[in-house]
């Protein structure tokens, strides 16, 4: 039996024309459950695991020692449930109001994914509209505040009940709208430079973190006795230590933030009326937490950690580069303003996520703990944004002496008349105008 006979046109590469920073959206998928039942049952699922995963480590710590009622683990996971969420924790007779952001990222990764799955069961046809994404978004939320209404309603107060509810709103709908987001396409086209605004703050915040937690690591490892001896006087037993560097990898998030205030000169508290900066440390009492055995020494700073200031400006820098490279040729003053203005936002960006990280452990000393936000806000915005204003200055320069025409790297006059036709034309069109210019 011989083959059924191929045109040359089928044998044709298939060629799609599509704009310039445009994403293509996924293959279709087959449903597996109706969408409005993955986004509600996704959401209550992922309100769940956020109780699960400090239920876990608790009840592993109570049972090392056995100390107090078997209701006490489960009391105690779910403030810090409730405080994952902004609603603070009662324990005992203190008040916890220090977020451990850990708890709070994890839960943000699980509705990305939840909403991602949620959004693909909607039929092919409709999934990447606005309308249909935003029921899901909206539909996933009640999911997810549902566990914690009830929950808060019983064993909460009613002010962690206001808490909770908001805090848990805005997560879900920031993790479940970007979730669906990428799993199925932005449902609008943007403007290019609103495109690439998103990325280059987020790289200069990249910059910052990697900075953050790489002083962190540094002083650790520089006071590793120290913070050994705390955590053997804290937690003796094999599995209470494991236990205890679990609870302090929940706050590590808060860490890192509190490092990054480090590292741009503004500082952080630890205690009432301590300060830790690369200029002067001051720490008088401090609680026998293992990580604080890593502060450094009090006294005035040495030229060396005035050094980590150099990770602000590289942000900086690094937020207008970003930025600039996705757009079209600038001027070197429009380039200037554009670049300072992108670092600066970076700036607020950090001192938003800075002023999420503070909080408190208890009363008396343990209050106010975190960065200190007015001397962060002017320092974030001030360094970052004069990187950002030189950065954008040089690269207007150096970009308006480049050589633009044939065989340049900018596009030329020709290139972009090419690409105007091309979008005009349908993929079978344009494959033959692409064949016959080779």
């Amino acid at each position: 039996m011989t083959p059924p006979a191929t045109s040359v046109r089928d044998r044709l590469p298939t060629l799609r024309v599509t704009e310039a920073g445009q994403r293509t959206a996924p293959a279709a998928e087959p449903a597996v459950v109706p969408a409005w039942l993955a986004a509600v049952g996704g959401g209550t699922a992922a309100s769940a695991v956020g109780w699960l995963l400090p239920a876990a480590l608790v009840l592993v710590g109570w049972l090392a020692d056995m100390a107090g009622p078997s209701t006490l683990p489960l009391r105690a996971a779910t403030q810090f449930w409730f405080a994952g969420h902004g609603g603070n924790a009662h324990l005992g007779t203190s008040t916890w109001t220090l977020v451990p952001l850990g708890l709070t990222v994890l839960q943000l990764l699980v509705l990305t994914q939840v909403a991602g799955f949620a959004a693909r069961q909607a039929p092919a046809a409709v999934r990447a509209t606005r309308g249909v994404l935003t029921r899901c978004v909206v539909l996933l939320v009640l999911g997810y505040l549902l566990p914690l209404a009830v929950v808060a309603t019983l064993v909460g107060t009613p002010d962690q009940l206001v808490r909770v509810l908001a805090g848990g709103a805005v997560l879900a709908a920031a993790g479940g709208w970007w979730g669906a987001v990428r799993a199925v396409g932005l449902p609008w086209a943007l403007p290019d430079w609103l495109r690439r605004l998103p990325r280059a703050v987020g790289a200069g915040v990249a910059v910052m973190w990697l900075a953050s937690a790489a002083v962190l690591v540094v002083s650790v490892v520089q006071h590793f006795e120290q913070v050994q001896a705390l955590s053997g006087g804290a937690a003796p037993q094999p599995v209470s230590a494991v236990v205890l560097v679990l609870a302090q990898l929940a706050y590590l998030p808060n860490l890192v933030l509190w490092a990054m205030s480090y590292l741009l000169g503004a500082g952080f508290t630890v205690a009432t009326d301590s300060v830790v900066s690369p200029m002067v440390t001051e720490l008088g009492l401090l609680p026998g937490i293992p990580v604080l055995g890593a502060l450094p020494p009090e006294g005035i700073g040495t030229w060396t950690s005035c050094l980590w200031l150099l990770a602000g400006v590289a942000a900086g820098a690094v937020t207008a580069v970003v930025l600039l490279r996705g757009l079209r040729p600038l001027r070197f003053d429009a380039a200037c303003l554009v670049g300072g203005l992108a670092a600066a936002l970076t700036g607020l960006v950090l001192t938003v996520a800075g002023a999420a990280s503070r909080g408190s452990l208890g009363s008396g000393r343990l209050t106010g703990l975190g960065p200190r936000l007015t001397e962060l806000a002017v320092m974030s915005v001030t360094v970052l944004g004069i990187a950002g204003l030189v950065t954008g200055f040089v690269y207007g320069l150096l970009v308006r002496r480049r050589p633009v025409g044939p065989g340049a790297d900018g596009p030329d006059e020709a290139q972009e008349e090419d690409t105007r036709v091309l979008r005009r034309l349908d993929d079978a069109e344009a494959t033959q105008v692409l064949r016959r210019r080779r």
